[in-house]
């Protein structure tokens, strides 16, 4: 695969989830059956994996293949207080 045809998110990702798995670049190119030099280039978007390796990556990871390649809100969603309207017309805040 091109660069350009993976997700920017999925050299996140994979460094992240290598991490998260306390995996070293060498370990899981061991794992993957590639060399170190490609786990470097797929996380730095040097470089793109085939389908094929994407699959061996998520299995080395632990991982579902498909979650090297979307974006999670990395931050928790923050609940604005709703307005309810009274019978006055006027605004209420309802509390959280």
């Amino acid at each position: 695969m091109k660069p350009s045809e993976l997700p920017e998110v999925f050299q996140e990702n994979l460094r992240a989830a290598r991490l998260r798995s306390g995996l070293s670049q060498r370990r899981l190119a061991m794992l993957v059956e590639c060399s170190p030099n490609s786990i470097v280039e797929w996380e730095t978007g040097k470089a793109s994996p085939s389908l094929n390796s994407v699959h061996r990556l998520g299995k080395a990871l632990g991982i579902s293949s498909e979650l090297l390649l979307v974006k999670f809100c990395s931050e928790p969603v923050q609940l604005k207080p709703q307005q309810n309207q009274s019978s006055s017309g006027k605004s209420e805040k309802i509390p959280a």
